[in-house]
């Protein structure tokens, strides 16, 4: 099976998404016994490698898949093989599958450690798979480290750089991201950081879920996070916040370009308005963005307003309809403050 490295990284993808012909799951499959039975070359310590990440990502799936038929099974081991392979294609996969010149990610992965780094000297983004499942897209010029095996009480990664996560949840195993002085605690959600070495700000975004990010300190007890969790900020969908290294200061806003929680098509369009109070759309909103809206002149919230807003973007259609009702918004921390003299088309009851 000659391929590129992208196009096993594909292949593999396909694969652990079950979109795989039967032919490709053959082929993938078939490569897994190679592993297993010492077809390939590969060097003893490669080999061992390989196969103790395999064998404990294996044994992990069987303790979290209860008693499952054995060929449904079988079929979670070679996804969780799959998904282990993904994550150390550029260190056994490129050296026997590919020809050509190897690409810009270096992944280190001693025999004798139980650590994981992942280090992207290229200007592109890549993909990778962390044990629990949980998808990292690690920018360019950035460096990322964990466990082969997550085990104990938390699930941890240090990232220094930039990144999106798409965290599995595990309410009994919480995972933690430490960059720098920020720590970030979350149970299951996706969010981005960006925190380049010796920055003078981290930022943490939110896409989904809740996350609290705190400052970290030298004690690491149970006890001692729930007091530093209490300290620190607690975001959700749309938020941000902002570390200070030099003030030691989180401040939390609103991300640049919030997303909302449901997309609109053209047979859904989910912002199309007909003589609505801009209190109903104003509501409207704050469902579809998870953002709180506050009317600072009651007189406001009767003004109305007709239009398609389906395509536009939050601040975009703020500002149509502002300057449809005579009304301005503006930001302040994580809610959006709505202000104006009254409406140009004021309701008669």
């Amino acid at each position: 099976m000659k391929m590129k490295q992208k196009e096993l990284e594909q292949l593999l993808k396909r694969y652990l998404k079950n979109s795989s012909s039967e032919f490709e799951k053959l082929e993938v499959e078939r490569w897994f016994e190679d592993i297993s039975n010492n077809d390939i070359d590969l060097s003893e310590s490669e080999k061992i490698e390989i196969k103790d990440r395999m064998l404990a990502r294996i044994l992990e799936a069987r303790e979290q898949g209860g008693n499952e038929p054995a060929v449904r099974g079988r079929q979670l081991i070679f996804r969780v093989a799959a998904s282990l392979l993904l994550m150390i294609a550029s260190f056994v996969a490129y050296q026997q599958l590919s020809q050509g010149e190897p690409e810009t990610i270096a992944v280190t992965t001693p025999a004798l450690s139980d650590e994981v780094v992942v280090e992207n000297n290229s200007k592109g983004t890549r993909e990778i798979w962390l044990p629990d499942g949980t998808q990292v897209i690690l920018k360019g010029e950035s460096k990322i480290s964990y466990a082969r095996q997550f085990s104990g009480k938390k699930r941890e990664v240090n990232l220094v750089g930039e990144a999106f996560f798409d965290v599995i949840r595990n309410p009994d195993r919480p995972f933690f991201v430490y960059s720098g002085n920020i720590v970030t605690r979350v149970l299951g959600t996706s969010f981005s950081m960006v925190a380049p070495e010796n920055a003078s700000t981290i930022e943490v975004n939110v896409v989904s879920g809740r996350v609290s990010v705190y400052e970290s300190e030298e004690d690491e007890t149970d006890e001692a996070d729930q007091k530093k969790v209490k300290k620190g900020v607690i975001l959700t969908r749309n938020q941000k916040a902002t570390f200070f290294v030099k003030e030691t200061h989180l401040v939390t806003s609103l991300v640049e370009q919030p997303r909302p929680v449901k997309v609109p098509t053209r047979e859904n369009k989910l912002l199309v308005f007909e003589d609505n109070t801009l209190s109903e759309i104003a509501s409207k909103l704050e469902e579809n963005y998870s953002i709180e809206f506050v009317m600072e002149n009651a007189s406001i919230s009767n003004c109305t307003f007709t239009g398609d807003l389906s395509d536009m973007s939050l601040y975009d259609l703020l500002s149509v309809i502002g300057k449809s009702v005579g009304v301005e918004y503006e930001v302040m921390g994580t809610k959006i403050l709505l202000n104006g003299q009254g409406c140009q088309k004021p309701i008669i009851n």
